[in-house]
């Protein structure tokens, strides 16, 4: 049995490897020791301590051999992921590149876009305020040509007309001396309050409605203040002193009209904005004036309407008296 071992052991060894060999040499040293054969079991176990050292000296090398492949891979992902990075910064500046340029681009846009719009909106402003502009001339040459037209109409429907229009002619002394003479009778008053209401589209009627407590006095007065009549004048055709004039007017304005303004400032607007709407609503083509001049009636002075007044074959004044 003992003489068959070494045969055998030496079959085993198929190979040249460490483990092979030391595995040779551990049953070697078995079967040294069991024949006695100490000597030879010592040169055994040196060569197997031998092979123990090859051994462990080839698993330091593949442990190193391993860490150096590990190194090494852990070296290229490294190496990867910092030219990953590098690539992602490269993208992300590019991308931060192209983001700038085109939200410049949209800043460009809506900046000429606000730009147009403005210049829109500004030419369509200067549009309108022509519009406007020729619009406001039209209506004043409307309103002008209106004035004058209810002014020569006014003057040629009654001599009631004249005869107050006359009135500033005269000089002091001789009013002072046909002062009784001058003063309307109450049918002139009536045909003045007539004629005025009727030039002025019915704003007496509509003021007397608004008013109940005006008496034909009163609208008189307004007349009078309508037709821009001085206060001397008016006391005179009144057959009034100018304290009881002034008197008639403030109560006219605080207990009748129950205003605060100004009496000759208050009926000059108002009756304005009722003829104005009155003139609006039946305003016709040639009402509104185009290339025509617009006759100026603020040139037209109250003695040059008095002298036309006179004119009129209606006139009941004579022509020494004016």
């Amino acid at each position: 049995m003992w003489d068959s071992i070494p045969y055998y052991a030496k079959k085993g060894l198929s190979d040249s490897s460490f483990v092979t060999r030391g595995m040779y040499d551990a049953t070697m040293i078995k079967w040294a020791e069991g024949k006695k054969d100490y000597k030879r079991a010592i040169d055994y176990y040196r060569h197997y301590a031998a092979m123990l050292d090859s051994i462990h000296k080839e698993e330091m090398e593949d442990n190193v051999m391993k860490m150096q492949k590990k190194y090494d891979l852990t070296q290229a992902i490294i190496e990867r992921d910092r030219l990953y990075m590098k690539n992602q910064r490269l993208v992300l500046i590019v991308l931060g590149l192209f983001v700038i340029c085109f939200g410049a681009l949209i800043v460009v846009l809506l900046y000429r876009r606000r730009i147009k719009e403005l210049q829109r909106q500004r030419e369509e402003a200067k549009a309108e305020l022509t519009h406007n502009t020729l619009k406001m001339m039209n209506e004043r040459n409307r309103r002008l040509i209106a004035d004058e037209r209810r002014r020569h109409r006014l003057l040629a429907l009654t001599d009631v007309i004249a005869k107050v229009m006359s009135t500033g002619r005269h000089d002091d002394a001789e009013q002072l001396k046909r002062h009784k003479d001058m003063a309307l009778t109450n049918d002139e008053t009536a045909r003045l309050i007539e004629a005025v209401d009727v030039c002025y589209e019915g704003y007496l009627t509509r003021l007397q409605d608004e008013h109940p407590a005006l008496g034909q006095n009163d609208l008189a007065l307004c007349c009078m203040i309508l037709l821009k009549v001085t206060n001397r004048d008016i006391a005179i055709l009144f057959g009034l002193s100018s304290d009881t004039l002034k008197k008639r007017k403030l109560r006219l304005r605080t207990e009748k009209l129950c205003i605060t303004d100004v009496l000759e400032e208050w009926l000059e607007r108002d009756s304005r904005t009722y003829v104005d709407e009155i003139d609006a609503e039946y305003a016709t083509p040639e009402d509104t004036p185009d290339d025509k001049e617009t006759p100026d009636i603020a040139t037209v002075t109250v003695s040059d309407a008095a002298a036309d007044a006179g004119a009129s074959p209606d006139s009941d004044t004579p022509p020494s008296a004016q």
